[in-house]
């Protein structure tokens, strides 16, 4: 659709060692006349309590601009406009917790740590956020069945928000086989929203939704469209898995415990570093029963010369 929103997200991360991981996210929205694009980086740890439960925190910092479009602008000497270009910087950054119990899953996040400057799109005045006025709440669950092939992920996600509504959204997610996935989800004043993925060889991972939408708010009555794509590089650190009884990946889907895969590597390793041995095969020929019958008459014919 001309003239629709558009958001792009690319981020990237990765385990520096046991309990620590490093990430990076490249962020772009286009919305009206605003432009806005950011580059965060975050790091995370982990605290594990027991094999089967653990805490891990996360803080992201970085830059963000916005910038305007000055194509559909009538009046772009505009004294509010002068003054949106010269406030388009500001910090931003996040932050989040989350609590791991076998498969149950809770997690508390910041979306706006840093107090960011938002420019009004209608107005161009400035509107300050601080940290509290908007706080996430999220918890899952995973459950399996049909001997471990499948499994259904509900989810909730609860918006407490100072200066908007608050807001509840509700999904759930079946997955099959490490090969397919497809759910649905339903926000609170927005609509349904369906999705349908799929997953190719325990590394690859695309997934579409698509959003109704709802004309109960203003500017967000229009359907989305969203892509998501997921690649896992490398091969996981068996010895940090280990750690953990439990180890919960959306694109490697098989409930086999870590200490299980420690196991089938060692065993695979200790029958790599056998050492062939080449069999030695002895042919032992026994004698024919038509040699046995010749040597047979040949002792009857000495016999019978021997004879006066």
């Amino acid at each position: 659709v001309d003239g629709a929103p558009v958001t792009t997200r690319l981020t990237f991360d990765m385990p520096i060692k046991y309990g620590v991981s490093a990430g990076a996210e490249i962020y772009s929205d286009e919305r009206s006349i605003l432009r806005t694009n950011s580059v965060t980086f975050t790091v995370g740890y982990a605290v594990q309590f027991s094999p089967k439960s653990s805490l891990r925190f996360g803080l992201s910092g970085g830059v963000g601009f916005r910038n305007i479009d000055f194509d559909q602008i009538e009046n772009p000497s505009d004294p509010a406009i002068q003054d949106a270009i010269d406030n388009n910087a500001y910090l931003d950054g996040n932050f989040g917790l989350s609590f791991q119990s076998g498969y149950f899953l809770f997690g508390v996040a910041l979306p706006n740590f840093f107090e960011p400057n938002l420019n009004n799109t209608s107005s161009f005045e400035n509107g300050n956020f601080k940290p509290l006025d908007e706080i996430l709440f999220n918890a899952s669950y995973r459950f399996y069945f049909a001997l471990d092939d499948m499994f259904f992920e509900p989810s909730l996600i609860y918006r407490l928000n100072q200066v908007m509504p608050d807001q509840f959204e509700v999904a759930g997610i079946f997955y099959l086989k490490n090969l397919l996935w497809f759910g649905g989800s339903y926000r609170q004043d927005y609509g349904a929203t369906a999705m349908l993925g799929l997953t190719l060889n325990k590394q690859f991972m695309i997934g579409y939704s698509y959003g109704i939408g709802s004309a109960k708010l203003p500017g967000i009555g229009a359907s989305t469209h969203e892509i998501h794509l997921s690649i896992a590089l490398g091969k996981r650190n068996q010895k940090s898995a280990a750690q953990s009884d439990i180890f919960i990946s959306y694109v490697d889907t098989d409930r086999v415990y870590p200490d299980q895969r420690v196991k089938q590597q060692k065993e695979t390793k200790a029958i790599s570093k056998v050492t062939p041995v080449t069999p030695i095969i002895v042919e032992i020929e026994e004698p024919v029963e038509e040699e046995e019958e010749q040597v047979a008459q040949e002792d009857v014919r000495t016999s019978e010369h021997d004879d006066p």
